[in-house]
């Protein structure tokens, strides 16, 4: 799945944006692509890493 995942996000900058924003608001799925990035090579990893949340977009103040 992840494998999938990372050549659609290689591929397209919607889905990129897509799921930066899915990552956002859902922590769950982003423990697992930040486990799943660690695990997979260093050429397969590289979109998940930038597919990453808060990578141009900083997270909004905290209370």
């Amino acid at each position: 799945m992840v494998l999938g995942l990372s050549l659609l996000l290689s591929s397209s900058p919607a889905v990129l944006r897509a799921v930066r924003r899915y990552r956002r608001t859902n922590p769950k799925f982003d423990g697992v692509l930040k486990k799943a990035r660690v695990k997979m090579p260093g050429a397969m990893g590289k979109p998940l890493r930038r597919s990453e949340p808060w990578r141009f977009k900083p997270p909004p103040p905290g209370p």
